[in-house]
């Protein structure tokens, strides 16, 4: 396997952050990393652990695939794959995020 792009992997993880309007010290709590850690990382300076790979793709409710950009947002949609994302990760929403999967899953 191919070496990773710690810098592109800092990008998505910078880019789900402001997608859900997550600070970054905030977010680092939440996933019991140092705050300093969770900067470089984004800075693409550190590569992060398996176990914090996993800990921040199950926060932002992607696939770690996605953040190590194994799997590509043009690839054929797996429907599988996103119910076991989702149902990994629907313990962790507030009612008020699932009230707004929801609705987004029922939009016109």
């Amino acid at each position: 396997m191919g070496k990773f792009n710690n810098e592109k992997f800092g990008e998505r993880v910078a880019m789900l952050l402001k997608k859900q309007n997550l600070l970054q010290k905030e977010f680092a709590e939440r996933i019991s990393i140092d705050p300093a850690s969770l900067s470089r990382i984004i800075a693409g300076e550190k590569m992060p652990n398996a176990d914090i790979t996993a800990r921040i793709a199950t926060a932002l409710h992607v696939t770690s695939d996605y953040l190590l950009d194994i799997e590509k947002e043009d690839e054929k949609f797996d429907i599988d794959k996103e119910i076991r994302v989702l149902s990994r990760n629907l313990h962790k929403i507030s009612n008020k995020e699932k009230r707004q999967l929801v609705e987004a899953l029922f939009e016109d």
